[in-house]
């Protein structure tokens, strides 16, 4: 069964699009604010015209990742709506691009630091206690 196409205002105002969009839309909005309206703001010269251009500055950047999001979510609606299988990254995994699509492969895993064999026995961090065999 194929889940509903993604429908907008649902899933740019969903939790999963506005946990992400919205340090988006502060962050590149602070920026722009800054770039393009600090100095009239800092000496004093602002008018209702240069607070409404920083709301600007907040909104576009908002929308921009907003509709990345939602293309996103509609992709892979159309994806399983044709039969392809949506690529899932399983715990442990990184995705790879192959011909055809993509991947899931196994990470390596590392060993841990203290865990390494070419450490000096009681070779520790500082700031770290680890005790000594009897």
């Amino acid at each position: 069964m194929v889940p509903a196409e993604p429908r907008l205002l649902a899933t740019v105002f969903s939790r999963a699009s506005l946990s992400r969009c919205v340090p988006i839309a502060l962050l590149v909005g602070t920026l722009l604010s800054l770039v393009n309206q600090g100095s009239v703001i800092a000496t004093g010269d602002d008018t209702g015209a240069t607070w409404a251009r920083v709301v600007a500055n907040f909104i576009v950047p908002f929308c921009v990742s907003s509709a990345g999001f939602y293309g996103g979510r509609r992709t892979a609606w159309r994806k399983a709506a044709a039969g392809d299988p949506v690529p899932t990254r399983p715990p442990g995994t990184e995705l790879h691009r192959v011909p055809g699509g993509l991947e899931a492969r196994q990470q390596p895993v590392l060993p841990r630091r203290e865990d390494r064999e070419d450490q000096e026995p009681g070779a520790h961090h500082a700031g770290q206690h680890r005790p000594t065999p009897p």
